[in-house]
């Protein structure tokens, strides 16, 4: 006998923050609602400093357990390394997927231009989400932190909730 359980993953909001306004600076970052099921992100991230040819990324999936702790996910990675082998199995079916569909990034470094992720609809964020990793009800986020010449530079954070 088989047990269903309805899994509603819920994007509640997002920060973002530039810890060096030098170098970038967030334009646009919000979660819209479309209706009472649909929601997409926006983000448009100015780069003054171009060309962007040394990155990297801190990604953590975090769950609130008396506060925030690491859960299932903490991997820093060389981002220009990776577009260009995408050897990390875990980034490239969940993050990459995400950025090639759904933005100006989806090329090798250097970036010389400015970063767009317009409409990201919420409900592919989720449905990767929820077929990658095993998550039960609860409080979670997905924390990301960005360097450039091993100089924190942005973080953007998404809080979600699964009922």
């Amino acid at each position: 006998m088989f047990r269903y359980q309805l899994v509603v993953l819920c994007i509640a909001f997002i920060v973002c923050n530039s810890t060096d306004n030098s170098f970038c600076e967030f334009k646009d970052c919000y979660i819209k609602a479309v209706n009472r099921t649909d929601k997409f992100m926006t983000l448009y991230i100015k780069l003054y400093q171009t060309p962007v040819d040394n990155v990297t990324a801190n990604i953590k999936l975090m769950r609130n357990n008396n506060g925030f702790k690491p859960f299932f996910l903490d991997v820093t990675i060389d981002a220009c390394r990776f577009l260009v082998n995408q050897k990390n199995k875990i980034i490239r079916e969940f993050y990459f997927k995400l950025y090639k569909k759904y933005s100006n990034m989806n090329h090798t470094c250097p970036y010389d231009h400015d970063l767009l992720f317009p409409q990201l609809w919420t409900r592919y964020l989720e449905d990767t989400l929820e077929g990658f990793v095993p998550l039960v009800g609860g409080e979670y986020a997905l924390y990301t932190t960005w360097y450039s010449k091993n100089i924190k530079r942005a973080s953007v954070n998404i809080y979600f909730s699964i009922f």
